[in-house]
Parts: structure tokens; sequence; C-alpha cells
């Protein structure tokens, strides 16, 4: 019985937030995209997203002091549902479930190396996979990508306003790092909404992302840093913001 993993770990928030993310970004693509599905289909790559969502949070909820037998365990698990994955989203369309393989290969590399990464890259290539199985793959798309790299800069820029290791030497004061956050969070802002105007996406949901991504900046400015958090509330603000930006770009383009 030892050998028998602990699935409350699966309830643990790193996991459930690994599987709410990926599961959540699946289903707003399915709402999303422009060409309907049937209901079989439907139901077949919900299900698929749910089994790989369980996946990536059954690799989260490995442990590096486990023995070898639960660490097998839980990536059995792991292994099981990314197969299963896969194979239903093959049912829906062949190559819908290739792009779900490499999808789910390249996050379970990535979430090993930074989770705040990999939850980004959930929401810029997520909704690729559902797309191609729908047979409805934009070249818009890839400006999800784009914000995702921005957000990343952006966040990052905030994290080292608010925490920096102390025996390091700072090359940018704190106040340099918010100012270099902000002006991220600006440019994605007029790129989304130069992008978007030219591509002709549709106008409300565009400037929502525009508007967003502007209200971020002062949000942040009024509420985002707080000592002694090293820059979590920032971080977690223009996340958000980028976030919902996204989101109204999937659906401004479907």
């Amino acid at each position: 019985m030892h050998h028998i993993p602990d699935l409350s770990r699966l309830l643990r928030p790193e996991a459930v937030t690994q599987f709410a993310v990926f599961t959540g970004m699946a289903l707003v693509s399915l709402w999303t995209t422009p060409r309907e599905m049937s209901g079989g289909d439907t139901t077949l790559v919900v299900i698929a997203a749910i089994v790989a969502g369980i996946a990536l949070a059954a690799i989260r909820a490995t442990q590096s002091e486990d023995s070898a037998d639960i660490r097998f365990s839980w990536h059995a698990i792991a292994f099981a549902g990314v197969v299963l994955a896969t194979v239903l989203a093959i049912v829906v369309r062949p190559l819908g479930g290739l792009a779900l393989l490499v999808v789910l290969a390249f996050l379970v590399w990535l979430q090993a190396r930074s989770l705040r990464v990999s939850r980004l890259a959930m929401i810029a290539i997520v909704p690729w996979w559902v797309w191609i199985a729908a047979d409805a793959w934009y070249w818009q798309l890839l400006m999800l990508v784009f914000m995702q790299i921005l957000a990343l800069v952006a966040t990052a820029q905030l994290h080292d306003a608010g925490f920096w290791p102390e025996d390091t030497e700072r090359i940018m004061s704190a106040r340099a790092h918010r100012y270099a956050g902000w002006l991220v969070v600006a440019l994605a802002g007029v790129l989304v909404v130069s992008i978007g105007w030219v591509a002709d996406i549709g106008k409300p949901w565009l400037a929502l992302a525009g508007v967003t991504l502007a209200a971020a900046i002062p949000l942040e400015a009024g509420f985002g840093a707080t000592p002694g958090e090293g820059g979590r509330r920032s971080s977690a603000l223009v996340y958000t913001a980028f976030t919902i930006a996204s989101i109204s770009w999937l659906i401004g383009i479907a």
C-alpha cells in the first residue's frame, strides 16, 4: 500500500492551478472556435482537456523527496493521462491529436522548470490545439504567443522591483524596474490595438483588450506594490490583465 501515491496532492493549489488554467483555456478555445464541431467531437475534446489537465497536475504533484516507487506511480498516472487525451484528440482529428501531444510534451518539460512560464505558455498554445482539432487555425493565434512573451517580461520586471537577492548588486532601481514593467504593458496594449485594427479583429473585444492592458498600469501603481510580498500582487495584476486581453483577442478573431 505504501506504493500508492497520495491522490489528495492533486488538490493542492499548484496542481489545481495547472489543471484549471489548461482546462479553462481549452474550454474557452472550444467556445470561441470559428467552426462548429459536432456534439460527439465537442464531448471528446472536453474529456481530452480534462484528462490532460489531470496529467499536468499529476506531474506537479510529484515531489523531490518521494521514493522512486511513488515517483514512478505519479509519472505513470501522468503518462496514462497524456496517452488517453492524445487518443481522444486523434479520434476527433489526427492532426489535432498530434498537436495536443506536442503541446503536452512541451508543457511537461516547461512546468518542471517554471510554473509561471508554463501557465503563460498554456494561454498561448492551448488554443492552437483546439482550433487545429476544429480545422480552424488562424495566423492571428500567433499574437497570443507574442502577448505572453510580453507578459513574461512585464511580470519579471515587477518581480525584480519587489524582490532582489541581498547579496547581488542592483543594475536598476526598484522604481526603474516598475517603470520598465509599465512600459512593456503599454507596448503590449499599443501593439494589440494596432495589429488588431489592421487584422480586422472584432472591435468591441479589441477595445476590451486594449482598455484592460491600459488599466493594469494605474492599478499596479496604486495597489500592486506591497512591502515584503516580493512583487507577487503586482505580477498577479498584470498577469490577469494579459489573460483577459488574450481571451478578448481570441474571441475577437473567431
